[in-house]
């Protein structure tokens, strides 16, 4: 389902802003504005304020990125295989590839986030750095790329009929998860894991079997 809602506050915001378009690489923004929730982090989302979006994908999620974008047109790149390009290459391939970048002046990206949500694989994090605007930079010439963080968590905050109905079934999900763990899990204390040094009163009451219950 497209949440059209965000989309179309969204391009009302980089109007404001005298935004042409958003560069995006944080999971939870791509997700944001594009529906699709970045496996590793590796995807890159450029959404305009005018026509359709684009996203950069490693092409081994293919089928998941597929049945899950709302409009946006997939790119995909080799990542993390033997014979896979530089990174830094293939992003500068896919951002020079977009038909419309020359009419871009002023563009956003994730200059100063300082809190991030994980992607699937949460052990890895790919965060924008200054490095990633100079590679943005160079690749669209003539473009001014500026740091967008408070539009977007500006507009993060406002959330959409939409994003509520995901909320509250998020929160749902999770409440009959607790409810399971609460219901089935009993806690034991472990004598063995104290430490030698314990006090002497929890020594005594070990001896009694008074924590052993």
């Amino acid at each position: 389902m497209l949440n059209t809602d965000r989309l179309e506050r969204m391009r009302r915001a980089m109007e404001t802003e005298r935004l042409d378009a958003l560069i995006v690489r944080l999971p939870e923004n791509v997700l944001l504005l594009s529906g699709f929730w970045p496996m590793i982090g590796a995807a890159t989302l450029v959404f305009p304020r005018e026509g359709s979006a684009a996203i950069s994908i490693p092409k081994y999620y293919e089928t998941e990125a597929r049945s899950l974008l709302w409009e946006a047109e997939p790119h995909w790149f080799e990542f993390g295989v033997l014979g896979a390009p530089d990174p830094a290459d293939a992003l500068h391939e896919f951002l020079s590839s977009l038909p419309r970048r020359k009419r871009w002046k002023r563009i956003g990206y994730e200059g100063t986030f300082q809190m991030i949500a994980p992607s699937w694989q949460s052990g890895e994090c790919l965060i924008p750095n200054d490095r990633t605007k100079a590679a943005y930079e160079a690749a669209l010439p003539g473009s001014e790329v500026v740091d967008a963080t408070d539009v977007i968590q500006r507009e993060r905050r406002r959330k959409t009929p939409y994003e509520v109905d995901k909320l509250r079934i998020a929160a749902e999900i999770s409440a009959i998860g607790l409810e399971l763990f609460q219901n089935s899990v009993q806690v034991y204390r472990v004598l063995s894991l104290w430490p030698r040094s314990r006090p002497r009163s929890c020594e005594r009451a070990s001896d009694t079997g008074a924590l052993n219950e």
